[in-house]
């Protein structure tokens, strides 16, 4: 008798990564469709009425016809917007481990899904030409070969940092197109940071500048400028605060461990301000509901930064001396301790002279340093080395100190317990609030270190302006490469590259084992072994009538539960029906 029923199997399935190596070149890039577009950052109008800036047929338009601004605006809203927000990010994947700085400039390089599959590789991505290579470091980071084998140049890394703000984000205050020329509005600004956590720079009243000349990236970059003023009736004196930074003292001790401050510093030949609101209430004493004030006193130095407000802890504080102090006018000071065991560092050297200054505030081991310029000025015995000092009522401060209050209200008079002795005592409403010792001049890379410096480490921030080799970055799930850095290699690399990366795609293995047992499978469909040849015939002819009749197998198919062909295999040679023994069909295919 003929037997016929469904076959068992047994399905084996797994995942599988394939990769594929791709090369190109800027002469094939159009047969695999690799394009590079150039970003910049514009606030040019779109329209005709547009005096100040510039209109619509003025855009500046990339090598393939795009508007510039567009391709700036599509890499910042997807990838920059937030850097430390994975919810507002376009790619969060690494985001903790990317170094994401972007300037008003973009070089992007983009690979269609139909080459690199589902992601391009980590560690995979190469562009080159004869004289410069970028690499990604698996975690998103673009790198730059070049930089990183400049002579006693020293890396830094994100955990090196408590703080770190590059002021890089001056394009967002810019006013006009590029094109036409580079201005800035004065105002406040959230800026970005590289800081983990609750440490948030925000800047007041400032206004930007930007390098017209420098090397490594630095030209075309943005600095801060501080504005050295003050009125009664404004709080809004020019300073960066970094919101929630008195934490570091209160509840870290981080001012009595290793640290270090770094940051240029562009100092004027005079500071305007030599009188800041730290004198006696005028009237002292006031009718309810009337208004009295602060008034004006000398001081011999101004603030360029500070992690203190009126106590007389003072964790670090970096000074600048003014005119009041004729002998010391220009030079800069270093400052920390408490009353009665203070310690500074005074440089032999002045610095006003409106150049850029590296300056370094250190505690290492015990002792405090000022740096200046890769030099160590000075180096003392730290005067607070075993004591727990901080300042619980202010944030770190740039650009001027924190002070109380500028004028008061009296609201009413209340009885108060004084050294155990009932007083009646006024109540006050303070208003505006009090930034002293304001500094004029500009700051720019501003960072706080977890642990104190080496000299190389001092010298090769000071010689190179920069930190890392890091020069952009790549988003794997895209396909895109982006260059922020502003060196201008770059634009030679992009006309002149070869770039190679692996491809991602994920298999799924469908294993099905199908057997075959003994006296299974013994009937064939084909016409030769039916009667007169007729395939629709349900006669077959006496041979395959036969209990030896073992046809050959030649194909196998796959059903769902529905009777579909999934799929259909063709052996490479027939199998003729298993006779006193099972056989087992291995079937294997990839989706």
């Amino acid at each position: 008798m003929f037997v016929y029923k469904p076959v068992k199997t047994t399905a084996l399935n797994k995942k599988h990564v394939a990769h594929k190596n791709w090369t190109v070149t800027d002469e094939t890039a159009a047969n695999y469709g690799v394009i590079s577009y150039s970003g910049h950052y514009s606030r040019g109008e779109w329209s005709i009425s547009d005096p100040n800036c510039t209109n619509i047929a003025q855009e500046a338009l990339t090598g393939n016809s795009y508007y510039k601004r567009e391709i700036f605006d599509s890499i910042y809203h997807l990838y920059y917007k937030d850097i430390e927000n994975a919810t507002k990010s376009g790619d969060s994947q690494y985001l903790s481990q990317q170094t994401r700085n972007l300037h008003d400039k973009v070089n992007v390089i983009t690979i269609p899904s139909n080459i690199f599959g589902q992601r391009i590789k980590e560690n995979s991505f190469t562009m080159s030409n004869a004289s410069n290579t970028i690499y990604d470091d698996g975690v998103g980071n673009l790198r730059d070969t070049a930089i990183a084998n400049l002579s006693n140049f020293k890396k830094f890394t994100k955990s090196d940092y408590i703080i770190k703000v590059d002021f890089n984000d001056g394009w967002l205050a810019q006013t006009t197109n590029p094109n036409v020329t580079y201005t800035y509005k004065t105002g406040s600004y959230h800026l970005q940071d590289i800081s983990d956590g609750p440490l948030e720079p925000f800047a007041t009243n400032v206004s930007f500048g930007r390098y017209a000349s420098g090397n490594y990236g630095r030209k075309g970059s943005t600095f801060i400028n501080f504005h050295g003023s003050m009125s009664i009736a404004s709080a809004s004196n020019s300073h960066v605060q970094i919101k929630n930074s008195r934490v570091l003292g209160v509840n870290e001790k981080r001012w009595n461990e290793d640290f270090a401050i770094s940051m240029w510093v562009k100092i004027p030949l005079s500071q305007s301000m030599t009188s800041s609101y730290t004198g006696q209430w005028t009237p002292l004493e006031t009718n309810i509901g009337e208004d009295s004030q602060r008034t004006l006193r000398d001081n011999t130095y101004n603030v360029i930064a500070t992690s203190r407000q009126w106590s007389h802890n003072i964790p670090w504080e970096l000074q600048v001396y003014n005119s009041k102090e004729a002998s010391l006018k220009g030079k800069v000071r270093f400052v920390r301790g408490k009353r009665g065991s203070e310690g500074s560092i005074v440089s032999a050297g002045t610095y006003n002279n409106n150049n850029w200054n590296h300056i370094v505030v250190q505690v290492a081991t015990g002792s405090m340093q000022l740096w200046v310029n890769g030099i160590l000025e000075q180096q003392i015995t730290d005067p607070v080395a075993e004591e727990w000092i901080y300042d619980r009522s202010t944030d770190i401060f740039i650009g001027a100190r924190r002070w109380g209050y500028k004028t008061r209200k009296k609201s009413g008079v209340t009885q108060a317990l004084v050294q155990g002795v009932s007083r009646l005592q006024a109540t006050y409403k303070n208003k505006n609030k009090n930034w002293i010792y304001p500094f004029k001049g500009s700051v720019n890379e501003f960072r706080l270190f977890n642990r104190a410096l080496t000299t190389p480490e001092i010298s090769s921030l000071k010689g190179y302006y920069r930190d890392s080799d890091i020069v952009g970055n790549i988003f794997y799930n895209n396909g895109i490469a982006a260059i922020t850095d502003l060196s201008d290699d770059y634009t030679a690399l992009l006309n002149d590259y070869t770039i190679e990366f692996e491809g991602t795609t994920e298999h799924t293995i469908h294993n099905y084992q199908c057997v075959v047992e003994d006296e299974e499978y013994n009937v064939t469909f084909n016409p030769s072994a039916r009667k007169n040849n007729d395939k629709n015939s349900a006669k077959m002819k006496g041979f395959a009538t036969s209990s030896e009749f073992a046809p050959f197998i030649t194909s196998i198919g796959l059903y769902n539960e529905r009777n579909e062909l999934l799929a259909i295999g063709k052996l490479s040679n027939p199998v003729q029906s298993p006779k006193d023994l099972d056989i087992v069909f291995n079937v294997q295919f990839d989706t």
